[in-house]
């Protein structure tokens, strides 16, 4: 039960998030529409510059809000607070044989998943293990010192990744021919 308060804690704290960005994007529009109805300009240079306000002052002059794009980001965000809103489950009505089952089945797929994670475990360890006997073996001096110095050179900008079927002879190279041609020409990178 402390998890599902948790849980609806954090839909409330999230909940409240977003329908306060919701209310603060409402009330800028509002303050927008009534800027633009009274058709009032600020009396300062500054922001009379990037209003637009003087012919010739450079400003970047006014914004225009889309509604198209307005009334996808209303979409979006109900769809966003109608995905973290909690749902109410219901709870069944199981006899107690179905419920010791449960459990049972419960414990066993634990039991099996403790022992893989405990078979991982183990393969890291005698990975490690094994790795540090190699280097240990590796006779005095700078091999053995080499051997324990950590890589940390990055991969190669040109590395692949790995494909189901072998790669084609000439492939890329024909691939890049056909671009620079394709660029060179002014024609666009249409088929190839």
């Amino acid at each position: 039960s402390s998890s599902s308060s948790s849980s609806s804690s954090s839909s409330l704290s999230i909940l409240s998030a977003i329908s306060a960005t919701t209310t603060h994007r409402q009330q800028g529009r509002r303050g927008y529409a009534k800027a633009a109805k009274k058709g009032s300009q600020s009396k300062s240079k500054a922001s009379q510059g990037r209003r637009g306000g003087k012919s010739g002052s450079g400003g970047m002059g006014e914004i225009k809000r889309d509604p198209k794009l307005d009334a996808a980001l209303d979409k979006y965000l109900n769809l966003l607070v109608k995905a973290v809103e909690p749902t109410e489950i219901k709870p069944q009505k199981l006899t107690q044989a179905q419920l010791e089952e449960y459990e049972a089945k419960a414990k066993e797929y634990s039991r099996k998943k403790m022992g893989q994670h405990r078979a991982m475990q183990k393969d890291v360890n005698d990975k490690i293990r094994l790795k540090a006997a190699a280097c240990n073996a590796l006779p005095e001096g700078f091999l053995r010192e080499h051997a324990w110095t950590e890589d940390r050179t990055l991969f190669s900008p040109k590395r692949r990744m790995p494909v189901a079927t072998p790669p084609i002879q000439g492939y890329a190279e024909n691939k890049l021919a056909a671009d620079e041609a394709a660029v060179i020409s002014n024609v666009g990178l249409g088929k190839r």
